[in-house]
């Protein structure tokens, strides 16, 4: 159903613009769109015996990751796309430093009283929410206009595809894989986003 909603419009309405770096643009957002959902649905149930509860769990990860990608997001915005690609590589790095102190801090963390163990995990994971909000709007500026649509409905269909995939990859491997996974598909990205051009971007000529 997903993909049916998403892509029947390409096939309706217009046909498909390939513009340039078609694929690496392809494969980039359907990275950033798996590993954004495999790392939150990874660190919700992570953080269920943390937080004593599963709404506090999806209620505190949700509005700290989705607060932070909005404000990294804007900060892209206004930050020059070579700055702003750095990032990419920071990412992974970030989300495995803060995956360590959940799982060696968790234990803990636990003694402490409900509103100071809420307040450890926003801390925790507001600088990779933040990070990984560069990723969307960068990936838009690094890959041209042509696609954007396409490029939408790829990240869009690979996150709700990761969202229900997450909890049957967890329930083989567990919830440490699966943000393992995301860790990985965010490398990826940060390869594709850094990978040579073939041709330089810019504004058209006007000769």
């Amino acid at each position: 159903v997903t993909a049916l909603l998403f892509f029947t419009p390409f096939a309706c309405h217009r046909r498909l613009v390939r513009g340039h770096e078609f694929w690496r643009g392809s494969a980039y957002f359907s990275a950033i769109g798996t590993a954004f959902m495999f790392i939150e649905m990874g660190w919700i149930q992570r953080l269920v015996l943390l937080l004593g509860h599963p709404s506090y769990a999806t209620t505190v990860v949700l509005a700290t990751l989705l607060l932070g990608a909005g404000c990294g997001a804007l900060a892209a915005s206004r930050t020059r796309l070579p700055i702003a690609q750095r990032y990419g590589l920071a990412v992974p790095l970030v989300i495995g430093v803060l995956n360590t102190l959940l799982t060696i801090g968790g234990p803990t963390l636990l003694a402490l009283p409900l509103g100071l163990r809420i307040a450890a995990t926003v801390l925790l994971l507001a600088p990779a929410g933040f990070l990984m909000g560069f990723a969307f709007p960068v990936g838009m500026t690094r890959f041209g206009d042509e696609s954007k649509a396409w490029y939408w409905a790829l990240n869009g269909t690979f996150g709700v595809l990761a969202s229900v995939s997450s909890l049957a990859l967890a329930m083989l491997f567990g919830f440490s894989f699966v943000v393992v996974l995301g860790l990985v598909a965010y490398l990826i990205a940060a390869l594709l986003i850094r990978a040579p051009r073939s041709e330089p971007m810019g504004e058209p000529s006007s000769n």
